[in-house]
């Protein structure tokens, strides 16, 4: 047997499990240091402060499945790696990741290790995921690109630049063990060996935490506000916090000049935190190109210190979305709450939400409102009340007597509307719903990956309530909500959700902002998309204070 070229060992199972689905599983090794605990992949160092990434997996399983793809396809999944998802090109399995340098400054080369060939299969094509508005997955036409599936363009050995983080230079890298030749043969390395080497130094792995932060915090609100804001500012400052609070009118009137202005102020002062007070209408937004709107309001070209190209923000901010001195003293009066932990009712601090769609699938978002919570079981004994389209229990007036139970954390996943929660199982959850809510119990943290609900524009969004709204004139809602501005995508905001819940239970940040950006940072490093993940930078918006110091 050739060392280059072996034959497949073994199609360890082959079997028919419904009318619709036929799987099988290609073993390439009997081994028996590979248990269901093994990675795919790790890293290690290897010589000259080179990083090697080691691929070693025993098998792979192959799955046709004709309610997703015509039959002649078949998807391809390997345990602890993720998929590709350029959509009509074959979806592999890989791993990407951040590393601190920029793409110039890195060479990469591989030892293919045995190469195992599979004739006669067909890689299932990545598909486009509808936008989580009200788009149904059936309405998306089936994309199949010939080109994708030539050799030379779906061997992932790939460097992408990010920008800069704090100064930071950040690269991307991608890699896949396998690749698929037009002579209908698909070519499979399981011990794969890839090392990267730096010009100068050693090759570092991106880690956010490493970077030293500062607690300079910056407000910028109308000078009507400024009284107001006193309580946070004067709370702020006994945390430690170098508070400077600017009126909107000394900075800027319009986007550009307040950029300028925010920029150049940061060169002077490297702030870390930002808050800007006003809803889009009265305190100026950026209007951002994305593949879902020509105009996208944004806030994340305030943050980006590093030119055209830089996709990263430097600073961790939010927008305080209000319209009157109410709203800004209900929003200090919930963050205050919450730092001090003075609920009336504080036993729903131990709880969270989950609250899924029936839609989706790899994973289905029932299965990743799973793992949302998972990690929140685990390390911080969360209890979790899942409320799932899929159930009768799925209803408004249900959802309304779990957030009145108090809540630490809700995760919602499903389709939105602008000013409600569609994906239940009988009528919606909307804005109404929220002035029903009773105001002394633990008031949650927010994370929505829905359409619209985020965006900030004085038209009483489902963001925009939860922050400001009041019953019998005491404030209810959430204490911090993040959600996107216009139609979002399917699996990059789930992606970026998960991985703000690990962030939340592994590393235990102080602020909301590290944690909302651990999670962004998650999904750049690992979705192979780069560009949707970093779309999903531009319309996802914190409305709160960022500084929120998170409990536990």
């Amino acid at each position: 047997m050739s060392k280059r070229n072996l034959s497949l060992i073994l199609v360890l199972v082959t079997f028919l499990f419904s009318t619709n689905v036929f799987s099988r599983t290609f073993q390439f090794f009997q081994d028996k240091k590979i248990n269901l605990n093994h990675k795919a992949f790790k890293f290690s160092a290897a010589k000259s402060g080179a990083l090697a990434i080691e691929f070693s997996f025993s098998s792979m399983d192959a799955t046709s499945d004709l309610r997703r793809v015509p039959f002649e396809f078949e998807g391809l999944s390997i345990k602890g790696l993720d998929q590709t998802h350029i959509a009509g090109a074959p979806a592999l399995p890989f791993k990407s990741f951040i590393v601190v340098g920029s793409p110039e400054e890195f060479s990469l080369s591989y030892e293919e290790g045995p190469l195992f060939s599979i004739p006669d299969i067909l890689p299932a094509p990545a598909q486009k995921m509808p936008c989580r508005c009200d788009k149904k997955e059936e309405d998306i036409p089936f994309v199949f690109n010939n080109e994708k599936y030539k050799v030379d363009n779906n061997f992932l050995l790939s460097k992408i630049y990010l920008g800069k983080y704090r100064g930071v230079s950040l690269t991307k890298i991608t890699l896949t063990p396998m690749k698929y030749s037009d002579l209908n043969t698909l070519r499979v390395y399981p011990r794969l060996k890839v090392t990267i080497q730096k010009r100068s130094g050693f090759v570092k792995l991106f880690n956010h935490k490493s970077i030293t932060q500062n607690k300079n915090y910056l407000i910028i609100a109308p000078l009507k506000f400024q009284n107001d804001l006193a309580p946070l500012i004067n709370h702020k400052k006994s945390q430690g916090f170098n508070v400077i609070f600017k009126t909107q009118a000394s900075m800027g009137n319009d986007y550009n000049s307040l950029k300028t202005s925010i920029h150049n102020y940061y060169k002077r002062n490297n702030f870390s935190y930002a808050l800007l007070v006003g809803h889009e209408e009265s305190f100026p937004t950026d209007y951002v190109e994305t593949s879902n709107l020509a105009r996208t309001p944004s806030d994340l070209g305030y943050f980006l210190m590093d030119g055209s190209n830089d996709k990263v923000p430097d600073v961790f901010y939010g927008r305080m979305n209000v319209s009157s001195s109410k709203d800004v003293r209900n929003q200090i009066y919930k963050t205050l709450e919450y730092e001090k932990r003075s609920w009336l009712n504080s036993s729903g601090f131990s709880r969270m939400l989950g609250i899924a769609s029936d839609e989706g699938y790899n994973p289905s978002d029932v299965e990743y409102t799973e793992l949302f919570a998972k990690p929140l079981q685990d390390s911080l004994d969360k209890t979790v009340d899942y409320i799932l389209q899929e159930s009768s229990r799925s209803t408004a007036t249900n959802i309304v007597k779990s957030i009145d139970k108090g809540a630490y954390w809700i995760n919602y996943i499903g389709h939105g509307s602008g000013t409600s929660w569609p994906s239940i199982n009988t009528g919606e959850f909307n804005v109404d719903d929220i002035k029903t809510l009773s105001p002394g119990a633990v008031k949650p943290v927010l994370i929505d990956v829905a359409c619209q609900n985020g965006k900030f524009s004085n038209e009483g969004r489902l963001g925009e309530r939860f922050m400001n709204e009041t019953n019998q004139g005491q404030p209810v809602g959430s204490v911090a909500y993040y959600g996107g501005s216009v139609d979002i995508s399917w699996h990059p905001p789930a992606i970026m959700a998960k991985g703000i819940n690990l962030e939340l239970a592994n590393n235990r940040p102080k602020s909301i902002g590290e944690v909302l950006l651990a999670g962004q940072l998650h999904l750049l490093s690992q979705y192979d998309d780069t560009k949707a993940a970093e779309e999903n930078l531009v319309w996802y918006h914190l409305q709160g204070d960022p500084t929120l110091q998170l409990q536990y």
